[in-house]
């Protein structure tokens, strides 16, 4: 590699990193022993400031985020550094999981954080406060309201009873201690629904709002069988078995599963039957818009496929589980046959969706013939390459969308079919949930089987699970709401609970969102000083999103995310400076979904808000790639492909670096 020239010029270089980079200070080292890994220059100086964050959600607390620095120098000239490099840190904000059980979590959350994007997009697909994105915002609340909490409840209560039979030995002979037990999980729920009653993120609240409630319920049906009531004027058999004179421990057991199983089936009916309206009201709405181009083109159904998405999801986790949980001794006994036959319908349409994706998925690759996509390795014509054979569009794409809807459409008929066992069953026609009895045995024999290989694939894979999470939460993290609620006002409950997401939120409200453009404006304002010349900004993945969002903010009088002293003195600063961005989503993400809220590459105004824009893209990278027309015939940014390596690594890569070293020499 030829060496580095001498710079002339004293500069300051951020890096915003991207997906995967956890380590504090990891892509400085990165990117600066790329760059200056020669004889001329020398690291003269390593440094850590801790910055305090303008705001924290306890405003009796203080909250720092580390800000990694190294200096280079030349060799003649030691004492007088010509590059300063600093991170704008932000992956403490949205961890990637690690281990079994931190991934399984992660996972849950990003099955369920997929509501905010579906706010987002059901907000410009179908119009603010229209009856269509009521629609589409209460299949999310629905998830996580009474779907998400009446999983909870049942597992706490279940946990409970296990530990209780460790602790007192057999109860199912001792309904006092049943009683008791299902009193103690009722309370459990009901005050950690009260202590997160302020939460601020918008489906957590409504979440925990529904944790209380199912608390409430388990602890006063547990507690009315304590003291002689009885519910006579309810001919459910399951509300008897709790609360009638003669009730037995282990109908007290059998029966809370069943009770909360009622309710389960209840609101995934429900929720199944609006997204079957959100596919009507999707099939009416022709939503077109501008990306930037001049050209108003339809955009995609986004919030009907993120919603097949996160049911499909969410019911082939938990029913995997629920079916999984009761092949044990224990939990064999406790829980009814109608919440296994039910696990295992649901296990079933799942599993089918999973084969439905997974042959959408081949019909896109075989389509654009990836495995036998060969681009030359000669930098000097890969933008020619490129421009004769863009990447194909991988995420989301048409066949693998439709596969989604289909999956989720699937569970949407189950759901029609458990409204009629239930009606059945209310009418005393027949038992809850046992329509599938005849076939149950070799359906769970099919389930466990497809489960248990699907299990071990994942387990195989954790690491690239783990990565995917990563990407899944930081795209929930950047679109999650936290509108302010104010005491306990009439107007927040009914907008908490006004079966839809605010629509009138604020960009304040993006608390998250906030507090990583509030760093990079602390990192600048900290560090930058009169005796530099030039601003170099470099990004990764979503952080490129983030510094041209920030860009964007900078130029914005009304912005109260940054203070006015401090955007009048950073704004020329920012106007002059110069961006690059690898791997980015903007086009083929941001841009492709949400045009009205991330606008084209014209919305970051050359010579406004920025003075160059430099795009560095890999020809295989299917998530960040180029950033305006794909012939690459745009002059703003300037696209430059690198030949094909994936979607990390870039700041390592010999041809990037390639790329960047004249901007530094």
């Amino acid at each position: 590699m030829a060496n580095a020239q001498t710079p002339t010029k004293k500069r300051l270089m951020l890096v915003v990193h991207g997906l995967g980079e956890q380590g504090a200070g990891k892509t400085l080292d990165d990117l600066a022993g790329g760059l200056w890994g020669d004889q001329n220059t020398i690291h003269v100086d390593s440094d850590v400031r801790q910055l305090q964050e303008e705001k924290h959600a306890d405003p009796r607390r203080l909250s720092t985020f580390p800000c990694h620095m190294r200096r280079y120098a030349s060799l003649n000239d030691r004492t007088n550094p010509h590059t300063t490099f600093a991170e704008v840190y932000w992956a403490d904000l949205s961890e990637a999981d690690q281990g079994a059980i931190s991934i399984f979590y992660g996972l849950i959350k990003t099955i369920l954080g997929l509501g905010h994007i579906v706010r987002a997009a059901a907000k410009q697909y179908f119009g603010a406060g229209s009856f269509a994105g009521k629609i589409a915002n209460f299949v999310p609340y629905m998830m996580h309201g009474p779907v998400a909490a009446v999983n909870v409840a049942l597992a706490v209560g279940l946990l409970l009873l296990f530990a209780a039979s460790k602790i007192f030995g057999d109860i199912a002979q001792k309904p006092e201690v049943v009683h008791a037990t299902l009193v103690l999980a009722g309370v459990a729920l009901l005050a950690y629904g009260w202590s997160q009653r302020n939460h601020t993120v918008y489906y957590f609240r409504i979440f925990v709002s529904w944790v209380g409630v199912f608390g409430a319920v388990l602890g006063l049906l547990a507690a009315a069988q304590y003291f002689g009531f009885e519910l006579r004027a309810l001919k459910l058999y399951t509300a008897q078995a709790l609360l009638g004179p003669d009730a037995t421990a282990q109908g007290l057991i059998a029966s809370y599963g069943v009770v909360l199983l009622l309710c389960l089936k209840l609101a995934w009916i429900v929720a199944s039957l609006a997204t079957m309206c959100c596919l009507v009201a999707t099939c009416w709405t022709r939503t077109r818009a501008d990306r930037g181009d001049g050209k108003r083109v339809r955009i995609p159904a986004l919030p009907l496929i993120l919603i097949c998405a996160m049911t499909w999801l969410w019911m082939l986790v938990v029913s995997t589980i629920w079916v999984s949980v009761e092949r044990t001794d224990f939990f064999e006994d406790l829980l009814s046959e109608d919440l296994v036959n039910n696990g295992v319908q649901l296990l079933v349409f799942a599993l089918t969706g999973v084969l439905i994706i997974f042959l959408c998925t081949c019909v896109t690759l075989a389509k654009h013939k990836i495995w036998s996509r060969h681009f030359s390795d000669n930098p000097s014509d890969i933008n020619d390459v490129f421009s004769r054979h863009p990447v194909p569009r991988l995420l989301l794409s048409g066949p693998l969308a439709a596969g989604l809807v289909v999956a989720g459409l699937l569970l949407s008929v189950a759901a029609c079919f458990a409204l009629l066992q239930l009606v059945v069953w209310l009418l005393g026609w027949g038992p809850l949930g046992d329509s599938f009895e005849d076939w149950n045995g070799v359906l769970l024999q099919y389930a466990i089987a497809v489960a248990g290989t699907i299990g071990a694939l994942a387990y195989s894979q954790r690491e690239g699970i783990a990565q995917a999470l990563g990407v899944g939460k930081d795209l929930v993290t950047y679109f999650k709401v936290e509108p302010v609620f104010v005491g306990d006002q009439k107007t927040d409950a009914e907008a908490m609970h006004g079966f839809s997401a605010p629509t009138d939120y604020e960009f304040t409200d993006f608390r998250l969102r906030n507090r990583i453009h509030a760093r990079m404006q602390r990192v600048l304002s900290a560090l930058w000083e009169d005796t530099f010349e030039e601003l170099i900004v470099v990004s990764h993945s979503q952080g490129t999103i983030i510094a041209t969002e920030f860009a964007k903010e900078l130029q914005n009088p009304n912005t109260q995310l940054i203070p006015k002293e401090a955007r009048e003195r950073l704004a020329p600063i920012m106007q002059k400076a110069t961006l690059v961005t690898m791997g980015s989503p903007f086009t083929h993400v941001y841009n492709y979904y949400l045009p009205d809220e991330f606008g084209g590459p014209q919305s970051v105004k050359e010579g406004e808000m920025i003075s160059k824009w430099i795009n560095i893209f890999r020809i295989d990278d299917f998530i960040g790639t180029h950033i305006g027309p794909s012939d690459l015939k745009g002059k703003w940014p300037v696209n430059y492909a690198v030949p094909a390596a994936g979607h990390t690594g870039y700041w390592t890569d010999a041809n990037v670096i390639t790329r960047l070293r004249p901007l530094v020499n």
